[in-house]
């Protein structure tokens, strides 16, 4: 069968319902299906149910404003998407421009510097194995996995958040002590998170330790207090993995004098598909890169 016989069988068997089904389900609403396919939301709407009548069930249960699968179609649609990367993988094998019927996107939130310092420059490597649309949010707060603001949240261990979806290790951050380079260290104050985050362990070792002489500057990121240290206002404890990657910084401490777990959470049931498996496999390997070590990245197999 040649491959447009394939195409041809595969119109038969309503891809295109499928595509739109799937992106429902992805996205959680028709509109925001709709945009993605560049169609309105009614041709959507009347994909949708033309699947249903032919599956002969509903695949779609509302909650609130958005749209969530039901478990039995969820499970389908890993069927269906495990192949279509094989169909794919067949028609780039023989030089065929892939069809990509399902336009995957993956939606990752994680704190601002592991997003900046980690999975951005770990892109180019992830973009050799796979073309999904990676969708990075940059944010302190637990975007929620059930109501898929999110696909995948990788965060420091929060046993609140294990409780929200299937928790996986991916490693540990490492941090130390800098100042700018040139600085004099025991001249300069401390500077820390704000007090909103005075639990963290971060912050917890920096009260510790500056003691009866409080720190002079606070910020509510990672990244202003990094800026305050390296113009040379204070020393802080800053991961290493970010700290060893700015050339106006200086380790003033050992290494490791502080390390936080990292770990990666998935949606609770829902059933294992390619792209989630490829992505997970990615940010493992993030941490057994070369530059791991320096950086103060360990595996839990290290």
């Amino acid at each position: 069968m040649t491959f447009d016989g394939v195409h041809a069988k595969m119109q038969g068997m309503e891809w295109e319902n499928w595509q739109c089904a799937f992106l429902v389900a992805q996205l959680g609403t028709v509109a925001a299906a709709a945009s993605r396919l560049n169609v309105d939301a009614t041709t959507v709407s009347r994909r949708v149910k033309r699947l249903e009548a032919r599956l002969g069930a509903r695949i779609f249960e509302r909650q609130g404003l958005r749209l969530h699968a039901t478990h039995s179609f969820r499970e389908a649609l890993a069927n269906v998407e495990a192949a279509d990367v094989a169909l794919r993988s067949a028609e780039e094998a023989v030089g065929q421009p892939s069809s990509k019927l399902f336009q995957r996107s993956v939606r990752i939130t994680a704190v601002p510097f592991l997003v900046d310092y980690l999975l951005v420059p770990g892109l180019t490597a992830f973009r050799r194995q796979a073309r999904f649309r990676i969708e990075l949010v940059a944010d302190n707060r637990n975007l929620s996995l059930t109501r898929r603001e999110a696909d995948i949240a990788v965060r420091f261990d929060s046993p609140r958040e294990r409780l929200s979806g299937v928790a996986q290790r991916l490693g540990t951050v490492a941090y130390a002590v800098y100042a700018a380079v040139g600085a004099a260290p025991a001249d300069l104050p401390w500077a820390t998170l704000e007090d909103a985050y005075a639990h963290l362990p971060e912050s917890r070792w920096t009260a510790k330790t500056s003691g009866k002489s409080k720190p002079e500057f606070k910020a509510n990121r990672t990244q202003t207090i990094r800026e305050i240290v390296a113009v040379g206002l204070a020393k802080a404890l800053l991961p290493q993995l970010m700290g060893e990657q700015d050339r106006r910084l200086v380790r003033i401490s050992d290494q490791r004098i502080l390390c936080r777990e990292v770990g990666l959470i998935r949606p609770l049931g829902e059933p294992p598909t390619p792209h989630l498996n490829i992505v997970t496999q990615w940010l493992e390997s993030l941490f057994r890169q070369p530059e791991a070590s320096a950086w103060g990245l360990t595996h839990p197999t290290d």
